[in-house]
């Protein structure tokens, strides 16, 4: 009884969790080694089959971990979009998404440690920014990120200055902020 070394040699025995099915490795009558597929955030219920068809109803379940984030460098940016956004966190897998307020952004997977994300358009606001897997409801947030209008420079006094440098100026214009002194 328990797991067979035969299906184990015709490459039948299989794991379960939740939908998603993978190949098992016979260790012995009573043990299998399974690999988790990628998974929702959650509670995922684990069974195993001798024939790759019929799967045990076994109530056991195996938790997926959610994505942690630990840091968002920078935290603003203009409005227009298009800055780099690096995330730092845990649990970081390929395909993840940004998201700014409610627009998605395709991340690129550095390591299961760090995602970069290249902003998206968005009038000058703050939004909230997190992570997530495609088609997930489960996102993980990592706090907020502050759409900048545009500065712009009217004027300079004085206009002139030493060829060697070191002359102070005061500069005027429109949407400076103290956020990003």
């Amino acid at each position: 009884e328990g797991f067979s070394a035969r299906a184990a040699s015709l490459g039948t025995l299989q794991c379960q969790f939740g939908s998603s099915t993978t190949p098992a490795d016979y260790l012995s009558s009573t043990t299998l080694r399974c690999h988790a597929p990628a998974g929702e955030p959650g509670t995922s219920f684990v069974s195993v089959s001798n024939n790759g068809i019929d799967f045990d109803a076994s109530l056991v379940s195996f938790l997926y971990l959610p994505a942690v984030v630990s840091q968002v460098v920078p935290r603003l940016g203009p409005e227009f979009g298009s800055s780099l956004v690096t995330i730092t966190g845990e649990q970081f897998v390929p395909g993840m998404l940004c998201l700014f307020g409610s627009v998605p952004v395709l991340a690129r997977w550095l390591a299961t440690t760090r995602l970069q994300c290249q902003t998206p358009p968005f009038p000058p606001s703050t939004v909230t920014i997190g992570v997530s897997l495609p088609q997930s409801r489960n996102v993980t947030y990592a706090g907020e990120y502050v759409y900048m209008a545009l500065s712009t420079v009217t004027s300079v006094q004085p206009r002139y200055g030493r060829l060697l440098g070191g002359t102070i100026i005061d500069v005027e214009g429109t949407h400076f902020s103290a956020r990003s002194a």
